[in-house]
């Protein structure tokens, strides 16, 4: 009876943990979503009023999944609006979030994934991008690209794993800019990919192959039609200009570590997106991923952010918002950096190490707090943010 008891115990709790963690980020992705301003954002509002017809998507199927889906649930509830695209944002950032949790969760003990995701789900840039209406929070899907290798790499159910990768590959090749990642993915890991092939049954084979070759094909008929749609999926600009790569070099990280630009879809005045804590910790983890730049995990998390912070220097279709995943990695690694090196400290003193884990935590828990007071309440009740968000829907 004991054992059994054990046993419920021990698959019971982290399923609660995992159940409660999820109705938390439910409840900061969803919560107030269509009230929390007065109106929307003239952006938000031309892409709530844009419906392409399916015929229209396939023709030109730059960002056809979200399209789609879209399309879809307007049908199902004709009325809903705006509420729909903010919606469809939170529910990407969801997956997002559940990605990020899943990665670091296979990197890192329970305590580090936990902070670290934590961290993740509160940020400001996280919060505003998963609840407007706009589908630029779509590129943070970026993560299939590192978690599904990962999960492959450990996974006994190789076939589901190598579908998985392969619909995730077509989805992110009809976001603007992800094709980089995608190509790089595939040449990275090619070799395990083609092993894992060559020892799957042939009609999964086959069933794969057809199913690729009929989802890519309204993008090839596109590019062929019109090859401009190639400089958008690349995201390349049409009228490419050094001194806007330039500017954007300097503007990036001054944006993300010093000062914001002023803009109240982005930010609450001059801050910037990142606080002083998450910076000390993304510092501390670049260093540590450097130091383990032989890993798998350090080269696919410094190469995203490298690609990543070069197509949004050039301006393109390619937003910041890319440069967010991987900036959070590296804080989870700081993290993760920390309470190693309060283990290395303190090796026998387990009072020193309780004190040194809870300090990080509260500091966490800190930062999480600002950012969520930051958007739930000071954000939204800025006066340029009462005048940006002011249409009605």
């Amino acid at each position: 009876m004991k054992k059994v008891w054990f046993t419920i115990t021990m698959s019971w709790g982290p399923a609660i943990a995992i159940g409660a963690a999820s109705l938390f980020a439910l409840l900061l992705l969803f919560f107030q979503i269509g009230s929390l301003t007065k109106g929307a954002h003239p952006a938000e509002v031309a892409v709530a009023q844009s419906y392409p017809s399916y015929t229209s998507v396939v023709k030109k199927p730059i960002d056809a999944p979200y399209y789609i889906i879209r399309n879809t649930v307007r049908k199902v509830r004709p009325k809903s609006g705006i509420i729909i695209t903010r919606g469809i944002s939170a529910l990407i950032g969801f997956i997002s979030v559940g990605l990020f949790y899943a990665l670091v969760s296979l990197w890192y003990r329970p305590r580090v994934a936990i902070l670290g995701t934590l961290l993740y789900v509160s940020s400001n840039w996280l919060l505003r991008n998963d609840r407007i209406g706009l589908p630029d929070i779509k590129q943070s899907l970026v993560l299939l690209l590192i978690f599904l290798p990962a999960w492959l790499k450990r996974t006994q159910h190789k076939q589901m794993a190598i579908l998985g990768a392969v619909m995730a590959g077509i989805y992110l090749l009809h976001i603007p800019g992800m094709i980089w990642f995608v190509l790089l993915g595939m040449i990275w890991r090619a070799q395990s990919l083609g092993s894992e092939l060559k020892k799957a049954s042939k009609p999964f084979v086959i069933g794969l192959l057809m199913f690729f070759v009929i989802t890519i094909s309204p993008l090839v008929y596109s590019i062929i039609n019109q090859p401009s749609v190639l400089l958008q999926l690349a995201g390349i600009p049409n009228n490419l200009l050094l001194l806007d790569v330039m500017r954007n070099f300097v503007a990036i990280p001054t944006h993300l570590f010093a000062q914001g630009d002023g803009n109240s879809l982005l930010g609450v005045g001059r801050m910037p997106i990142l606080d002083v804590f998450t910076t000390f910790m993304v510092l501390l983890g670049a260093i540590a991923t450097w130091q383990s730049r032989k890993l798998d995990r350090s080269k696919i998390v410094l190469g995203i952010l490298a690609v990543g912070f070069i197509l949004s220097c050039l301006g393109g279709s390619m937003l910041m918002t890319i440069l967010i995943p991987p900036i959070y990695l590296l804080a989870t690694a700081g993290i993760g950096y920390m309470l190693n090196e309060g283990l290395c400290v303190f090796p026998k003193n387990p009072l020193a190490r309780g004190i040194a884990t809870v300090l990080i935590t509260v500091a966490v828990i800190i930062a999480s707090a600002f950012h969520i007071t930051n958007y739930f309440i000071a954000w939204p009740n800025t006066p340029q943010t009462r005048v940006t968000f002011s249409q009605r829907y």
